[in-house]
């Protein structure tokens, strides 16, 4: 079976990654042949074309599922995690990381609308919140393992959220010897895909900082249904 994390960049993704990573891996069922980042749309797209998704377990990271995926996910052919967060903390997180500029990092985020509406519709994804990874991690981990349908004890429970905490990713984020990926042209690892210098001060809010109010105004406007859907307040 095919396990799909397709939420919003700078969302807590990579966790999620990790999470469902772990938990496969906890049960045997996790096929590691198959690298956990292969790109995004179409490049994803032909490589999950060839693959015999009854025959073994593939877990994937991507933010902009190609149609093919998207099919996966709309027949119900794969299990589907989406991580979302205030998408002015998107942007700034985004301008920060990669230093895009703010209109760059605004214009990423408008084409997340399409990407995130299909999930909802689809009535086939688990939805999570930035701020719950931030402020409850370990309460998420049986939540993930449901969806996933893996049963989970406790001593399980507790070693997936300290392998995921973010002094763990820090940990794997900062270690100089991190490889380069030429194919994504970044470092990066490839087990638990983190980026170098991948975790920043992983906070919520901080968009009031850096964002002038005519830039949050933009962002409100090109993303005003993340905001509707997902509770975050304008």
């Amino acid at each position: 079976m095919l396990f799909l994390c397709t939420g919003m960049i700078r969302s807590g993704s990579t966790w999620m990654f990790n999470v469902c990573r772990l938990l496969l891996e906890e049960c045997g069922d996790l096929d590691r042949t198959v690298p956990g980042y292969l790109g995004e749309g179409d490049d994803a797209d032909r490589v999950l074309e060839q693959l015999d998704l009854k025959a073994r377990n593939v877990l994937l990271k991507l933010h902009n599922p190609g149609p093919y995926a998207e099919r996966l996910i709309r027949e119900r052919r794969t299990k589907d995690v989406y991580t979302h967060r205030d998408p002015r903390d998107v942007v700034v997180s985004a301008h920060r990381m990669w230093n895009w500029s703010i209109d760059r990092a605004i214009h990423s985020m408008a084409t997340t609308v399409s990407v995130f509406e299909r999930r909802r519709q689809s009535e086939n994804t688990l939805f999570v919140a930035y701020d719950d990874i931030l402020l409850r991690p370990q309460a998420l981990v049986p939540e993930i393992a449901e969806y996933l349908g893996i049963h989970v004890d406790e001593q399980m429970v507790e070693s997936i959220s300290a392998a995921t905490s973010l002094d763990a990713a820090r940990t794997v984020a900062t270690n100089p010897a991190i490889p380069f990926n030429a194919a994504f042209e970044f470092h990066y690892d490839p087990v638990t895909l983190l980026h170098k210098n991948h975790v920043r001060d992983g906070t919520s809010g901080y968009w009031r900082q850096h964002l002038t109010d005519e830039q949050a105004a933009r962002v409100v406007e090109v993303a005003a249904p993340l905001f509707d859907r997902l509770g975050y307040q304008r």
